[in-house]
């Protein structure tokens, strides 16, 4: 999990350097929420799930699918921290 973590890591940075779409950044963003979820830093991998919802809420060629999964993660992650008022 740790080479995994580095490695997301290391493709933020280099999508944070170019013109990398939002639903692209957005779907990196999933992917580290799941690893989070994962490592049981349920924290982490809401704000995870928070930032890719921001990227598919940005993205002009839409990405509702994908929302529906940042929304998720979210959720799980807020219950997980036993804050089910935010989950809802």
């Amino acid at each position: 999990l740790d080479e995994a973590a580095a490695e997301f890591d290391r493709a933020s940075q280099l999508a944070a350097r170019g013109e990398t779409p939002h639903a692209l950044r957005g779907a990196l963003e999933i992917g580290r929420g799941a690893l989070m979820l994962a490592r049981a830093d349920y924290a982490a991998a809401e704000s995870a799930y928070r930032t890719a919802l921001r990227e598919f809420e940005s993205a002009p060629e839409g990405a509702d699918p994908a929302i529906a999964l940042a929304l998720r993660g979210a959720g799980l992650a807020a219950l997980l921290l036993d804050r089910a008022d935010v989950a809802v």
